[in-house]
């Protein structure tokens, strides 16, 4: 029996309505229900041709050819379970686009070719490694080596940290010592892996360096007395023991004629070891088919998939490992995201997973060029319009890490990231965009940091100066001052892109709920000005599932803009359907508007709904600098309801209605005023935590306007007003009772609770007219 069948959630690729530019697609969907004895078939067609692919047995496809380009296709998927039901996808559409990037694919006998390739295999050989010396990345790679000469005498001969006799397990689950243990751990074997890649990419250039090899093998030797099944074993950490899998891998790839037999076997008997762990008989490929999002577990995919291309051959379950993860990886990465480019687990962990270098590897060893991917190729731009080259962006991202100063981070996304980006031989960005790129990396003195280049950065070459790229060139290049990344629900407005005094709010309704690294933040947002956080999220991410975590800075009362209800509270925490969405969005040069939506976020876990609205209008006036917050919530019983916000200094009640927020350091100032009546609202401040938050970093002062008698319906109109000019903004005596907002153009927007839509003059236009760009 056939019946309805929509695979919305997780992870649907490529996504309805895409317009892709790299080529070929992948193809993504939900695996939910993925059991054994569970087939698929894919079916792809346009006017003119049609592809069917029967009995598979993943719920993803990377397609082994080219499809042609300028052509819109349809898919869909039918899937046959065990007990004898069929049911069909819904049919989905995209478009390759003409002059889509050629990424390369893998061919029906990839493993076989693999398999035949010379070493090393995950880093050039032969006329590839001569074509890289010769590249603009490659020419001066030696002199780049010659200049960490001190880091190589650092680490000659050092002292090597013996194994511990101590596991995850000797500590309660959770606790600080137990989280310190993880961390050590991890950087302990961070420093010793970082070395052996450093010494393996020196010997890839020289390979008569005979310190540098015994050197080299000396490390190799004592990783390899590490017990397996110990402290750093996955079940222990689950990072120390990917690194060092594959850390020998690498060192293998390179030395293998240097080692002798015995040396060889023992490198490899650990290899096999340490992959046998993460890859689990099956069950972690399993796991991420069905629930992709787990961020340990798809990072550690492609390590074991570049492990397997160096051991296929000599490990005889490599070529199990390399089927089952290298075309996952390439169709997988990112499941945080899809083409546009955002990345929707936190912002720390953005510039974590950037900093990736599979993805070379991947295209030495298999062919398959994913920095040409659309997503990755786009990904930049989560950086630009979300982590401010001049501002100080401590307390400005969203989820884990979002607090921390990323001043030194940006130069590393730049030189990790960017420049790889910049460095594609087959890439098709636009020079604008490419402008934009060398623009940002230019004001955050991405080659200051070159520093690092003792691990993946000595393959990275220093950035041209871009003296024509100046501030005033580049604020009449018609770049937008905003940005929707639609599909993680972040949204950007910006005054310019292009002055240290910008003013920056950022906004967040997206579909990854307050699973993992995200807060449970729907509809809220982080505000910068004259290069100084104002408005933050706030608490610290000090370890995973601390007290401070768990217990403040995932809720929402601790974001600024969280609305909550009655004994604070608010959406539910940790939970991948804690859901939000972006209804609508617009940007044009002289005002921005979002609206969004998080009914869901607040409802979900309960029988009985808590909300039947919570939506957000947010209209940005850019001349006149200032933001008009809407909000409708309404719940079906009466509510304390609370509209939180959160900064680094005292905030000063001015009046009932009027704040003033000073910034953490220097002289700039911003202003918030509530609109509505105060009768019926009180506000509150503290500085302190909640006693089951506890934390020895500093304080940060924690502030709310809360109603006074608990009500079904909650309606506030909040204007920022940065530099606290106390300027009115047009219509504003009547936007409570209108819910209107005259634009520049002499038109208006008029917020329904629901959605903004367009007015002529104050004239009323009828619903089917909703203005909306989503």
């Amino acid at each position: 029996m056939s019946q309805s069948w929509a695979p919305s959630s997780i992870k649907i690729l490529p996504s309805h309505g895409a317009k892709l530019d790299s080529n070929p697609p992948n193809f993504w969907w939900n695996g939910i229900e993925t059991v054994p004895k569970t087939t698929y078939k894919l079916e792809v067609w346009s006017a003119t041709q049609s592809w069917t692919f029967k009995d598979l047995r993943r719920n993803y496809l990377t397609l082994p050819f080219e499809v042609p380009t300028n052509t819109t296709y349809t898919w869909r998927v039918t899937r046959f379970k065990w007990d004898g039901t069929v049911s069909v996808s819904l049919n989905r559409t995209f478009q390759m686009l003409a002059g889509a990037e050629s990424i390369g694919f893998l061919p029906p006998d990839f493993i076989s070719r693999i398999a035949a390739s010379p070493r090393p295999r995950l880093i050039q050989n032969g006329i590839a490694k001569a074509q890289y010396l010769a590249s603009p990345l490659g020419i001066g790679f030696s002199s780049r080596l010659k200049s960490v000469d001190w880091y190589f005498a650092l680490r000659l001969n050092a002292p090597l940290p013996p194994d511990s006799n101590l596991t995850a397990a000797s500590f309660p689950a959770g606790s600080p010592e137990w989280a310190a243990f993880l961390s050590k751990v991890a950087g302990d074997v961070s420093l010793l892996t970082s070395a052996i890649y450093t010494f393996s990419w020196s010997l890839w250039l020289n390979p008569s360096n005979s310190i540098h090899l015994t050197e080299l093998r000396r490390r190799i030797l004592h990783l390899c007395t590490y017990n397996v099944t110990g402290t750093t074993s996955a079940a222990s950490q689950d990072q120390a023991n990917r690194d060092i899998m594959m850390s020998l891998a690498m060192a293998y790839d390179v030395i293998k004629p240097n080692l002798t037999d015995s040396d060889r076997t023992t490198v490899l008997d650990v290899i096999r070891a340490r992959a046998i762990q993460v890859y689990r008989n099956g069950d972690e490929i399993g796991s991420l088919l069905k629930f992709p999002h787990d961020s340990h577990g798809a990072n550690t995919l492609g390590y074991l998939a570049c492990t397997a291309i160096i051991t296929i051959g000599e490990i005889p379950e490599a070529a199990t490992w390399l089927n089952e993860t290298l075309p996952m990886y390439i169709a997988l990465y990112s499941a945080w995201s899809t083409e546009d480019g955002g990345f929707g687990n936190g912002l720390g962990y953005a510039i974590f997973d950037a900093t990736d270098s599979r993805w070379e590897w991947m295209r030495n060893g298999a062919g398959v060029n994913l920095v040409g991917k659309q997503w990755l190729r786009n990904w930049p731009l989560q950086f630009i319009y979300f982590v401010p080259p001049y501002a100080d962006s401590v307390g400005v991202g969203f989820g884990d890490s979002g607090e921390q100063d990323q001043t030194g981070y940006r130069g590393i996304i730049c030189g990790a990231l960017f420049s790889r980006v910049l460095a594609d031989p087959n890439s098709i960005m636009p020079q604008s965009q490419r402008n934009l790129l060398l623009w940002y990396c230019d004001r955050v003195k991405a080659n200051t940091y070159f520093d690092y280049r003792s691990y993946t950065y000595l393959w990275i070459s220093p950035f041209p100066a871009v003296p024509q790229l100046s501030d005033t060139a580049m604020s009449t290049a018609n770049y937008t001052s905003a940005i929707h990344l639609r599909q993680i629900g972040w949204v950007a407005m910006h005054s310019t892109l292009f002055s240290p005094n910008r003013t920056s709010l950022y906004f967040r309704s997206g579909p990854f709920g307050s699973y993992n690294h995200n807060n449970a933040d729907q509809l809220c947002f982080t505000l910068s000005h004259r290069g100084k956080s104002f408005l933050i999220v706030s608490g610290y991410y000090d370890y995973y599932g601390s007290a401070q975590h768990y217990n403040w800075r995932k809720h929402t009362r601790a974001q600024s803009g969280g609305v909550t209800l009655t004994n604070d509270q608010g959406q539910r925490t940790n939970s991948f359907t804690a859901v939000g969405t972006i209804k609508q969005f617009h940007t044009s040069p002289t005002f921005d508007a979002v609206t969004g939506s998080a009914t869901d976020a607040y409802n979900d876990g309960y029988a009985i709904k808590q909300v039947t609205r919570a939506t957000r209008s947010i209209i940005y006036l850019r001349g006149i600098n200032q933001y008009i917050i809407q909000d409708q919530f309404d719940s079906p019983t009466p509510q304390s309801w609370s509209w939180n916000f959160h900064a680094y200094k005292n905030i000063t009640l001015l009046s009932p209605s009027r704040v003033k927020i000073q910034a953490p350091s220097g002289t700039a100032v911003v202003c918030m005023r509530v609109l509505n009546p105060t009768e019926n609202l009180v506000f509150s401040q503290t500085d302190l935590f909640p006693a089951n938050a506890g934390t020895s970093l500093p304080n940060q002062f924690h502030a709310k306007w809360q109603v006074w008698s608990p009500t079904t319906s909650f309606s506030l109109v909040v204007v920022i007003d940065p530099d606290c000019t106390n300027l009115p903004v047009p219509g504003e005596a009547d936007i409570v009772s209108t819910r209107s907002v005259p634009l520049p153009d002499g038109t208006s927007l008029t917020f329904d609770g629901d959605l903004l839509y367009p007015n002529v003059g104050l004239a009323k236009v009828g619903k089917k007219n909703v203005w909306r760009e989503v």
